[in-house]
């Protein structure tokens, strides 16, 4: 999502020097995890500044080859839920197609993240780095069937953007992408805080946008102990497409290293939504429960990550990711969308 690095790297350059004082850079050393306490596996516990498990010199996977790239480390629940398909279409600009086969019993999925992100770095320009919090709400397995890509899809399409740091919010509109600098809060409560509530308003008012209220299970896993969370892995699409300046595309690639993640199980969770700028997703009040109760429920994953863009239309298929992999569950064979109460 920041595309726009190229031709903007004099301002990025500037933003880099006063970052560190006005737009919380990502620290120099090791960020703590924002959960409860427990031990991690090896290959969590650290990483160097601006480098993760996409490393080549940390980990297995090749050197990142893109005109840009990002690396970090992403802490966040993801919720679906459920609204109606016409609702779902109409929300995307023309040239842009939902997927019929994602419909189940009624209603389209919508993916909502909740998380921070930690030590984002560029690998082009190693003095950005980043620490922010950030709402997500997106359509996934969306298909362009025209004739600007020969790959058509599927993409996953973020319709709203909310942001607590300016720096990534700049990053984000320059790469025309709909990001907005608002107050967004994570706190959590108890000793330790398994019982959290992830807060936005909007920057000037304060006036509520929404509030999201979960519990997160005392035990950390394997994802790999949650063969439901192929579900909504496979709708965590990696191919990223927006409306971009002038109603021009915009795509990047934005992978989670899922098989390197660890997870906990939300018990329960409640979204109380008085924005109707998240249409569809209507304002009310809805529910979930955890992974292990049910398809498609309410968990939180802390795992590294990597973005990057290098937007060639010609390329037949742009970025790929396995669906499945080794020793991973088959996807459910009817997942639920029972999302909202």
């Amino acid at each position: 999502m920041f595309q726009g690095l190229g031709r903007w790297s004099a301002l990025g350059a500037l933003l880099g020097q006063v970052a560190p004082v006005l737009l919380s850079q990502a620290s120099s050393g090791p960020t703590p995890l924002v959960g409860p306490l427990v031990p991690l596996q090896p290959s969590l516990q650290y990483y160097p500044p601006g480098l993760s498990s996409w490393d080549p010199e940390v980990g297995a996977q090749s050197p990142c080859k893109a005109r840009h790239c990002w690396t970090g480390n992403y802490i966040a629940t993801f919720l679906i839920a459920n609204v109606k398909p016409e609702d779902a279409q109409s929300i995307l600009p023309n040239g842009m197609l939902t997927d019929p086969k994602a419909v189940h019993n009624g209603s389209y999925p919508v993916v909502l993240g909740f998380g921070t992100f930690e030590n984002a770095r560029s690998y082009r320009y190693s003095f950005l780095g980043l620490n922010y919090s950030e709402f997500l709400a997106a359509i996934p397995r969306v298909s362009v069937p025209g004739g600007q890509y020969k790959y058509k899809g599927p993409y996953l399409y973020p319709y709203r953007l909310y942001l607590n740091r300016l720096m990534p919010t700049i990053f984000g509109r320059l790469s025309g992408y709909p990001k907005f600098w608002e107050r967004v809060t994570l706190t959590g409560a108890g000793d330790p805080p398994f019982d959290y509530a992830f807060k936005v308003a909007t920057l000037l008012t304060g006036q509520p946008l929404l509030k999201l209220t979960f519990t997160a299970s005392a035990t950390v896993n394997k994802i790999s102990h949650f063969p439901r969370f192929n579900d909504i892995r496979r709708l965590l699409i990696p191919n990223i497409i927006a409306n971009g300046f002038f109603g021009i595309p915009v795509r990047t690639f934005f992978e989670l290293d899922v098989a390197n993640a660890m997870a906990w199980d939300l018990p329960a969770a409640t979204l109380e939504v008085p924005d109707k700028n998240l249409f569809p997703v209507l304002p009310g009040k809805y529910t979930w429960k955890g992974i292990e109760q049910e398809p498609y429920g309410a968990v939180r994953v802390y795992l590294p990550w990597r973005l990057t863009s290098d937007d060639d239309p010609n390329i037949e298929i742009p970025w790929t990711v396995q669906t499945v992999g080794p020793g991973e569950a088959p996807p459910s064979s009817s997942p639920d969308l029972r999302a909202a109460s």
